[in-house]
């Protein structure tokens, strides 16, 4: 029998916008980034201050990492189809997620 619970472990990122770079990023969200995005093997990453809280903007590589980011749950945390941004509560992560046409984490299981 199937059950409603099958799609939980797989994030599907495929519908969501996706960016070419943390910059465009941070246009969309109007925030000015605290440095150039830093690239390594598997990301590009920089931080701005969006609503008054730190934002984490990351750029994958490898879209699946997304999925599993997304999977493993963070208290606030939007996405897309290559990217991610955490923020420190779940209001501006909403705000995150209309600015730049992402979704948001599901928060992790107390």
């Amino acid at each position: 029998g199937d059950t409603a619970d099958t799609g939980d472990d797989a994030v599907d990122t495929a519908d969501l916008h996706s960016f070419d770079d943390v910059a465009a990023i941070g246009t969309a969200l109007g925030c000015e980034l605290e440095y150039d995005g830093i690239v390594d093997a598997d990301r590009e990453y920089s931080t701005c201050v969006f609503d008054g809280e730190q934002a984490l903007i990351y750029i994958y590589t490898d879209p699946t990492f997304v999925s599993d980011i997304v999977a493993a749950g963070a208290p606030a945390l939007a996405y897309g189809a290559n990217w991610t941004v955490e923020v420190e509560t779940p209001p501006v992560a909403e705000s995150v997620a209309s600015a730049t046409g992402g979704a948001v984490a599901p928060t992790a299981a107390g």
